[in-house]
């Protein structure tokens, strides 16, 4: 006779669901303020520059940044599966938790009392993305306007996109 093992939702999995995506939304809001306000600063230096090479330093350094923005996320929540013993080693809690939060998903599991944990890191990992792919050159904007918005088809990243309903908000552009 086969047997199979019941899931039951426990309180402490998900108050520690809760705080590990509370502090991943933190760590990303910071990461990306300050890799806007880095990114602005290095545009303003070489903004005029003729080199090709200068003029594409903003880019990269903000690839760069969001990258490492994104690691330490990942290295969030592999700490915590490490210090609570839920897979083998610390190499391990960090590859599970990388593949976890870019939804490719991995060949091992959190044990059957932690599963929750999985689903909430891919969901942290979806947020992270839409919100870095959301306005790049604006990332947090959208969030006091959220009211005024209406939700229209995405561009290919897998985001939805907002379009404002609202004519004051929109920004016009003088070519100079």
């Amino acid at each position: 006779m086969e047997t199979t093992s019941l899931y039951v939702m426990r309180l402490e999995e998900a108050a520690w669901g809760a705080s590990l995506i509370a502090s991943t939304m933190v760590m990303h809001g910071i990461g990306m303020l300050t890799t806007l306000r880095a990114t602005t600063a290095l545009k303003m230096r070489v903004e005029g520059s003729q080199s090709l090479v200068l003029a594409s330093g903003p880019l990269v350094l903000g690839a760069w940044m969001i990258t490492l923005v994104h690691l330490v996320e990942v290295g969030a929540w592999a700490a915590f599966f490490h210090w609570k013993a839920l897979l083998p080693n610390a190499s391990i809690c960090y590859a599970f938790a990388l593949m976890t939060y870019t939804t490719l998903g991995s060949e091992y599991y959190l044990p059957l009392d932690w599963r929750l944990l999985q689903g909430m890191l891919a969901m942290v990992g979806l947020m992270d993305v839409c919100l870095v792919h959301r306005r790049p050159s604006d990332p947090g904007r959208w969030i006091p306007e959220a009211a005024n918005r209406t939700l229209v088809a995405g561009q290919g990243n897998g985001c939805r996109q907002v379009a404002s309903r609202s004519p004051l908000r929109t920004r016009s552009r003088v070519a100079t």
